[in-house]
């Protein structure tokens, strides 16, 4: 499902190739570090990562409590840790708004 989805943004122009491409690293990477079985598993993450890509407008920051929650979650260093090796292997930097949405992906996506 995921695979479609990135097709038909691609194809809307909404994301390029590359943007498609490290994507589907990203899911290949969750999958490796054990995260998830397969791409549809991550099918939100990899959603949002795939509009990151293409976001123009500045994203709201996430709510101070839901912060504070992210935050307290015991695998909260983990998904920072996560998060910051997508983004190393895949060579990519997004605003730094939207951690706090990768991390809420990633820690619903360990629970």
């Amino acid at each position: 499902m995921i695979l479609e989805k990135l097709k038909i943004l691609e194809e809307n122009n909404l994301i390029d190739a590359v943007a498609r491409q490290h994507v589907i690293n990203a899911g290949e990477l969750l999958i490796r570090e054990n995260v998830i079985a397969q791409l549809n598993d991550a099918e939100v993450f990899l959603t949002h990562l795939a509009m990151s890509f293409s976001r123009e407008e500045d994203l709201n920051k996430v709510d101070e409590d839901i912060n504070q929650q992210l935050v307290a979650n015991s695998h909260y260093s983990e998904v920072v840790n996560l998060w910051n090796k997508i983004q190393e292997e895949l060579a990519i930097s997004l605003n730094p708004e939207e951690d706090d949405y990768m991390y809420m992906h990633l820690l619903a996506l360990m629970e």
